[in-house]
C-alpha cells in the first residue's frame, strides 16, 4: 500500500512483527512459549490490524479525492474478501 492522507504503513509493520512472535513462540531463543489460546489470540490481531490498514489506506484514498464514494466503497469491498 502507498502513502496518502494518512501513513499507514506502520499497521503492517506491526502485524508482520507479531507474526513473526507466533512463527518463533516455541524457540527458546525468543524467550516466548505462548499458549495455544493466546497465539489464537494474537492471530486475531494480525487479521484486525489488517483490516485496520486496508480502511486507513481507504479512508486517506477518499479524503485526499483520489476515489470518489463509488471508487471507496468498491475497494473495500475488493480488499476485505
Amino acid at each position: 500500500m502507498s502513502g496518502g492522507y494518512f501513513a499507514q504503513d506502520w499497521p503492517d509493520e506491526i502485524a508482520e512483527k507479531i507474526e513473526n512472535i507466533i512463527i518463533c513462540n516455541k524457540n527458546p531463543e525468543y524467550g516466548h512459549n505462548f499458549s495455544y489460546e493466546v497465539v489464537e489470540k494474537l492471530m486475531d490481531a494480525v487479521k484486525t490490524i489488517r483490516t485496520a490498514a486496508i480502511y486507513i489506506h481507504s479512508i486517506g484514498e477518499l479524503l485526499t479525492v483520489y476515489d470518489g464514494e463509488e471508487k471507496f466503497l468498491k475497494r473495500l469491498k475488493e480488499e476485505l474478501k
